[in-house]
Order: C-alpha cells, then sequence, then structure tokens
C-alpha cells in the first residue's frame, strides 16, 4: 500500500506541517519508507510491515501471560499431604 502527502492530508485533514512531522518519525522508527516516485510525480511512502502491529501485540500479551503464570505459581499455597 503506497500513499502520498496530499492523500493523507485530504483524508485525515492534517496541516502540512504537522503531516511532515508525522512522517519523519514514522520514518526514523521504521514504519514507513520513502519509495521512487514517476518522474515528476510527488513523493509515496509505503508502510514497511502491515502486520507488525499485531505480531507485537501477540508477543507481548505472550510474554506477560507467562509472567503472570509464574508469579501465580510462585504465590499459589502448597499441597497439603
Amino acid at each position: 500500500i503506497s500513499f502520498t502527502n496530499a492523500e493523507i492530508r485530504r483524508k485525515l485533514r492534517i496541516k502540512e506541517s504537522t503531516l511532515r512531522r508525522y512522517h519523519k518519525q514514522l520514518l526514523l522508527e521504521g514504519y514507513i519508507q520513502k519509495i521512487k516516485a514517476e518522474k515528476g510525480k510527488t513523493h509515496q511512502y509505503q508502510i514497511i510491515d502491515i502486520d507488525e502491529y499485531n505480531t507485537l501485540k501477540t508477543l507481548i500479551n505472550n510474554a506477560l501471560q507467562e509472567c503472570l503464570t509464574k508469579i501465580d505459581l510462585a504465590t499459589s499455597p502448597l499441597p497439603r499431604h
């Protein structure tokens, strides 16, 4: 999926300076990349990994669940025999 500054500004109604700041941050963080546009066309951007959010969310949830399980095991009373 590729997009231009103008498309984003129209769709989200964001000022140009704000959009530039957002794009700069997204480029630095590695979420989007600038791709070559046809000669004479405006810059186009592309999302690098559209599934990254879902992957990261799953990894975080799994890590938290593992921590909760360990805490639960450590704090549960020992069975009496």
